[in-house]
């Protein structure tokens, strides 16, 4: 939406407030005296719009990230002065409270917003390419990947003192490097928003809300994972001469929509690693090239990693079991190798805690792969109940399959709009036919069925 728009059209404009009660019922922990300097010191600090310096040095420690042993790489983990996240607390609760009222972000974002997760979101992209293939199409998908952050924040109709104290937040931060006990010198950061801040995250979702608004086809976005999104649905089956040219105007919106994509990075100083950038068509037919980036062809690959799964271009779930079952078989190697340091009881929390949910994300959006490729995942099940050997803790263990299904229902309940609603319960749900068992098999009509 245009903010400036919004802003003009008397939208309710946000108006930080300090309350001692809220701050209490936010922190019980904190005795009343605590609370009361506290509280002083917020007012202060926002009334003149000055976030205090000493809590902008963050202390990173870095994380070792998946790859090679030769080529290491981190995941930087910042430590922040607590004070700093609780006064961040207040703000980032009533900013996003305003946000929310206003409908400024866009509805396309499902990241670090309530009710939504990466569930959701592949859910719903799922459903979009299982439908236009359903409907004699395919989908173009390029997955982006943000490669450099960003320094510049736009107001979204803020009043000049909260803008004002975020600009002091923002500014002037430093941060030093502990490892084993070893602390680097102090630099200074020079762009992006501190990680490990309360705050940080709602300030991405303002500073990245544009790029979903500038494209002709639809980008959505989990906080930096974005992904561009082409459907083309003819409804009718068409002859090559009539595909030829379609695929030809496809392509020309992709292309578009690429060049849109990389002008505005450079415009808000935010890189996108061409490198990194994945891209498939999901199709049943045969295809030609994909779109370029800054002169360089995508390379197009059979399949994506989406928020975690990996998705193939036949919209086949095949790959994506067999990659989760390596993934949880090598934790319950683990498990297995440490099993005289634990009880029994010990050794079921572990396998629930830590190599069943591997075996469930996202288990609504490729629970419909075939019962062959299922099977992989009850066999590390059975072997952890053999591990586990107590009948009496196992018993009450339910199925994959079981837990599956229970996963489908919980986000599918979904409200009838139709003049028959009024004859029923208000979360009936209307079953269409699909044409192909693709689009049956997905979870939408698969959970509706259920």
């Amino acid at each position: 939406m245009d903010i400036m728009k919004a802003v003009n059209a008397n939208i309710d404009m946000i108006d930080i407030d300090f309350t001692r009660d809220w701050l209490t019922s936010q922190y019980k922990a904190i005795a009343n005296m605590k609370s009361r300097v506290m509280l002083n010191l917020f007012k202060i600090s926002y009334q003149r719009g000055v976030f205090p310096a000493s809590w902008k040095i963050g202390c990173v420690q870095p994380i070792p990230k998946k790859g090679k042993k030769t080529d290491p790489n981190y995941r930087p983990v910042a430590l922040l002065s607590i004070m700093s996240k609780v006064m961040e607390t207040v703000i980032n609760t009533q900013l996003l409270k305003y946000l929310d009222n206003n409908n400024i972000i866009n509805d396309r974002q499902y990241g670090f917003r309530k009710h939504r997760s990466t569930g959701d979101l592949l859910a719903y992209v799922t459903h979009l390419w299982n439908g236009a293939i359903d409907n004699h199409g395919e989908s173009r998908v390029v997955v982006l990947d943000i490669s450099k952050a960003f320094d510049r924040l736009a107001a979204y109709g803020l009043p000049p003192g909260l803008r004002q104290w975020l600009n002091s937040f923002l500014k002037d931060r430093s941060l030093f490097v502990v490892v084993e006990g070893c602390s680097s010198d102090v630099f200074s950061i020079n762009a992006g928003v501190p990680q490990g801040s309360v705050l940080s995250p709602t300030l991405f979702l303002l500073y990245i809300n544009e790029l979903l608004e500038i494209t002709s086809n639809p980008i959505y976005s989990f906080a930096d994972d974005s992904t561009l999104v082409s459907c083309m649905e003819p409804g009718k089956p068409l002859s090559s001469q009539e595909t030829v040219p379609r695929r030809q105007q496809h392509a020309s919106q992709i292309n578009a929509d690429m060049k849109t994509i990389v002008e505005w990075g450079l415009a808000n100083k935010v890189q996108f690693n061409v490198q990194k950038t994945q891209a498939t068509t999901l199709t049943k037919k045969s295809h030609d090239g994909l779109p370029t980036v800054e002169g360089h062809p995508i390379v197009e690959s059979p399949s994506v990693n989406l928020l975690g799964i990996n998705i193939n271009n036949n919209m086949s779930w095949h790959d994506h079991v067999v990659s989760i079952a390596k993934t949880a078989s090598q934790k319950f190697g683990v498990l297995f190798r440490c099993r005289k340091l634990y009880t029994p009881e010990q050794l079921l929390l572990l396998y629930k805690a830590q190599i069943r949910p591997s075996l469930e994300y996202c288990s609504h959006v490729w629970g419909c792969a075939p019962k062959h490729s299922l099977k992989l995942l009850d066999t590390i099940q059975k072997r952890a109940i053999r591990l586990i050997d107590t009948p009496n803790l196992t018993k009450d263990l339910h199925s994959l399959e079981h837990r599956r299904r229970v996963a489908d229902l919980i986000p599918a309940v979904r409200t009838r709009t139709t003049r028959e609603a009024l004859r029923a319960h208000p979360y009936q749900l209307e079953v269409l036919t699909p044409r192909t068992s693709l689009l049956q098999h997905s979870f939408f009509w698969r959970t509706s069925t259920l």
